[in-house]
């Protein structure tokens, strides 16, 4: 459907290893359909630990465009969660 229909792909319950193969399953797909334009990228922590610079380094070389993490529980959490995980994670970027 994202081929078909949609200007964006979140794959789902696929890790990162399994990531590189499905990207160019997809690009396959578009360019079979005669597309053009490129289907955005977006990922969540389905794909592991968002929390690992390298793996977030990684998922930008393979080309995925849009990370979504909740580096929080509860939202009683999330100010800190989302300022943690600035200083910690993010500025190694």
């Amino acid at each position: 459907r994202a081929v078909r229909y949609g200007t964006g792909w979140i794959p789902m319950n696929t890790p990162a290893d399994d990531l590189p193969a499905a990207i160019a399953e997809l690009e396959r797909m578009r360019e079979e359909a005669g597309r053009q334009d490129r289907i955005g990228i977006t990922v969540d922590d389905r794909v592991g630990d968002l929390e690992d610079v390298d793996l977030l380094r990684r998922l930008e070389d393979m080309g995925v465009d849009r990370v979504i993490h909740r580096p929080w529980r509860s939202s009683r959490e999330a100010l800190d969660g989302m300022t943690r995980h600035a200083d910690e994670v993010l500025r190694k970027l």
